[in-house]
């Protein structure tokens, strides 16, 4: 593991900060995928140049995304086991480059929405061996601030996409973006398939973990790992927290319109805004949980989000919007880097890729229940009127409360070194 107090060896400063650089950017190379393709230029290669109803996207994607939520908890168990994070992000990443690059040369829709699906679902795995990843590369006592970095550089990297590829756009259209898409993905994310690599020793052979391993068996681990001291804790304030996060994600450009009326320029102004505020934020973050504690940290970031929902709620004023942007900015930036450096003081290195993939489904599963719940709640508080938003984003504060409570159970044995 890189160790940031090493030796004062020649060069043995670089050998250490390598793999750290090298991690957080593949950050930066998932943005490619994430969002010129997933997010922007084929949905609407989709529906506005194909003309295919959104609902056709939705099921490839959802198809897609369920088998991620499904597979992502064996891999991690697999991956563990084998010592082989390094092997499997090393195979997703080139898989998910290949069938990006391929739906270049496709102009049919639905072989094209199986690639896409295809794609996402490598793309998606890769993303939670990644996460993975960072018990390898950084020490224990800096986990907050490496963890910072990566997302500092994915936020800035969603700037670098955006105008990157957007002449494309304009010069040869959609489908034009996802060969360009592909390759920066694949040349930002070579560093962390060349530099970085679990652990030496401790490597099973990958072939006779798949022979041994059987769904049973993998079940049965899974549920081992909800016996670690606070992970179901952990778990349940996950989904909870990651319920609102992801209905503001999801609705940010919908409530931009119906709360405080903005155009789309002022919308697109806004993240843009937020996002310079998602920077500092993951950067200040994970060096406050290196300093307070990522526990105490993140119970600061849920109250900070509350009062994001109150203060989005009752602002009316034009002038306060870049104030909203840049608290929704900060709150995005900081609680997946905490989130992230919490987990690793829960579990074991040897069972980090099996609790990721755990992780990754409560967060699918917290945004179905995301959009059910907006849904629902916007529709019955209709005869509100435009008022219903306000109330709506007030609500969420309940998930945050609950969040609370459960953080509140959670021991860290600071002895056991966990």
């Amino acid at each position: 593991m890189a160790n940031l107090k090493g030796s004062h060896e020649p060069g043995s400063r670089a050998q250490e900060l390598l793999p750290i650089f090298s991690w957080a950017l593949y950050e930066l190379a998932l943005k490619f995928f994430m969002l010129n393709i997933v997010a922007l230029y084929f949905v609407r290669w989709v529906t506005l140049e194909k003309g295919a109803p959104e609902f056709v996207y939705s099921v490839f994607f959802g198809l897609s995304t369920l088998g991620v939520a499904v597979m992502s908890p064996a891999i991690g168990v697999i991956a563990d086991r084998s010592g082989s994070k390094d092997r499997f992000l090393f195979g997703f990443t080139l898989s998910a480059v290949f069938l990006s690059a391929l739906l270049s040369g496709v102009d049919r829709l639905y072989p094209a929405l199986v690639i896409f699906a295809l794609a996402n679902f490598f793309a998606q795995n890769s993303a939670v061996i990644y996460n993975a990843l960072l018990s390898d590369v950084a020490p224990k006592e800096r986990r907050g601030l490496v963890s910072g970095l990566g997302k500092m550089i994915g936020y800035l990297g969603a700037v670098v996409a955006l105008y990157l590829i957007r002449p494309i756009v304009t010069a040869h259209g959609y489908r034009a973006t996802f060969l360009p898409s592909a390759l920066l993905y694949l040349a930002f994310s070579l560093p962390a398939l060349l530099f970085v690599h679990g652990p030496p020793s401790g490597r099973t052979p990958l072939r006779s973990v798949l022979r041994t391993e059987k769904p049973k068996h993998i079940f049965v681990q899974l549920k081992q790992t909800l016996h670690f001291p606070g992970m179901p804790y952990f778990l349940a304030a996950s989904f909870c927290f990651a319920v609102p996060v992801n209905i503001v994600l999801l609705f940010m450009s919908v409530l931009a319109t119906q709360l405080y009326g903005l155009n789309e320029v002022q919308i697109i102004n806004l993240i843009a805004f937020s996002t310079v505020f998602a920077v500092i934020g993951s950067g200040a973050a994970g060096y406050l949980s290196d300093r307070l504690g990522s526990l105490r940290t993140l119970y600061c970031i849920f109250v900070f989000w509350m009062f994001g929902f109150i203060f989005g709620a009752l602002v009316r004023q034009p002038e306060l919007y870049p104030v909203l942007g840049g608290v929704i900015g900060l709150a995005l930036g900081s609680v997946w880097t905490v989130a992230r450096a919490l987990a690793l003081s829960l579990v074991p290195r040897e069972k980090i890729g099996q609790f990721f993939g755990l992780f990754n489904l409560a967060g699918y599963l917290a945004a179905v229940a995301g959009a059910l719940y907006w849904g629902i709640a916007v529709f019955l508080l209709r005869s509100w009127g435009p008022f219903r938003y306000r109330l709506a984003l007030l609500s969420l504060n309940i998930f945050m409360l609950v969040a609370l409570s459960f953080l509140r159970r959670i021991k860290l044995d600071a002895e056991a070194g966990q």
